[in-house]
């Protein structure tokens, strides 16, 4: 690291950068927040900077379907509000000059997302597969020299052993994204709400 041979994957904020040594480095981080405070939007512009800059992404969403997801990178691309679009509010001509002129722009950047269906069942064997996946299709000569971003969206949709609690299964998939992320170099944004209760800590 030292030697600049093996890097971060940078963030759209300079001074968050600075403060965390650069970037993410390979490892897991946790992004907790109450309902409806855009942990998603968060989580989509770190997503792009990212992608924009040739890191490769990968998006698993447990409860946005694709357009959600796609209207929301397509909204910071253009600069326009993404659920004016999703929702069709733009109109049929603007939509297809948004598409028209941001949607080759997307599709060309190294962003791969996986959508499960609800009631689907994600577990952290499946995070395993889909990691193992991303490595593949993006190697590296060297250790370090690539890493790539994994955001989980969200950490309490993680299925598993339906006799688990949800604070295990969610353990479960935290501790096998943290030795994911070692063995395969790779950043990984989990997301996860918090009840109402916790809402005070956070904010203090």
């Amino acid at each position: 690291r030292s030697e600049g041979q093996e890097g971060t994957v940078p963030l759209p904020w300079p001074g968050m950068n600075r403060a965390i040594g650069g970037g993410l480095w390979p490892g897991i981080y946790l992004v907790v927040g109450g309902t409806g405070t855009r942990k998603t939007s968060l989580a989509c512009q770190v997503a792009l900077h990212a992608a924009e800059r040739r890191f490769p992404v990968l998006y698993i969403s447990l409860e946005m379907n694709s357009l959600d997801l796609q209207s929301r990178l397509l909204g910071l691309l253009s600069g326009r509000y993404w659920s004016r679009l999703q929702t069709g509010q733009l109109g049929p001509r603007n939509t297809r000059r948004l598409l028209a002129d941001y949607g080759p722009e997307l599709a060309k950047l190294p962003l791969r997302a996986k959508y499960i269906s609800p009631g689907d069942q994600y577990a952290a064997a499946s995070l395993h597969s889909a990691m193992i996946e991303m490595r593949r299709m993006y190697p590296q000569k060297r250790r370090g020299e690539r890493p790539f971003l994994v955001i989980l969206d969200f950490l309490q949709l993680v299925g598993g052993d339906p006799k688990e609690d949800l604070r295990t299964r969610m353990g479960k998939a935290a501790y096998a994204a943290q030795e994911l992320a070692r063995l395969l170099d790779a950043a990984v944004i989990l997301l996860s709400s918090t009840s109402r209760q916790n809402y005070g800590t956070i904010d203090n």
